[in-house]
């Protein structure tokens, strides 16, 4: 088991204590692969949200002494309504953005607890680092829910945005070929 931090700027080539955020993961290490092109990739599996209490060593690696940070499960009307209205949001995006399978809003639709699902779909997402670090330091479930509302609204505008440019270049180009009397067939003409 590691604790996994982020670094306050990504540009600093050998971040010290505090560099580093002090809300992060804990994450346990699985399996070590060897990549075909040589690289090794390490399945890792995050698993509670952690406070750094104090950084015990930092030579020649990092140890701390950290505590878990307990949220409240217990659901409410509130976040019940919540995670409905993000469920919703989140099956438009995933229809919109390719880049993200059909599975994601399956598993999404079985999730039972409000901070899961905040979690789930925003590294689903891909949120920038800064928002995804507001995210995990936001303990209460219901808030981390409507954070992540708004960035699923804020997605989807932009999605929405995108497919409508795409269809209308697509139905110029649909025109174009109808106005030609080669259509698709520019081969043929070519000297």
């Amino acid at each position: 088991t590691v604790i996994a931090l982020t670094q306050r700027d990504p540009d600093v080539i050998d971040p010290d204590a505090d560099d580093l955020y002090t809300v992060g993961t804990e994450v346990a290490l699985g399996r070590m692969l060897r990549m075909p092109d040589s690289t090794t990739s390490v399945l890792a599996q995050g698993r509670r949200r952690i406070e750094i209490v104090e950084f015990t060593q930092t030579e020649p690696y990092y140890r701390a002494k950290a505590r878990p940070i307990f949220e409240d499960t217990q659901r409410t009307r509130e976040n019940e309504s919540l995670m409905r209205a993000v469920l919703a949001l989140f099956e438009k995006v995933v229809k919109l953005n390719h880049s993200i399978p059909e599975e994601a809003y399956v598993y999404a639709m079985n999730v039972d607890e409000a901070g899961w699902l905040a979690d789930l779909v925003a590294s689903t997402i891909g949120v920038d680092v800064p928002a995804a670090q507001e995210i995990l330091e936001v303990i209460d479930p219901t808030l981390r829910l409507q954070k992540v509302s708004v960035l699923l609204g804020k997605e989807l505008d932009v999605l929405e945005l995108e497919d409508q440019i795409h269809s209308q270049v697509q139905s110029g180009v649909d025109k174009d070929q109808r106005e030609y009397p080669w259509g698709d067939k520019w081969e043929d003409f070519k000297c």
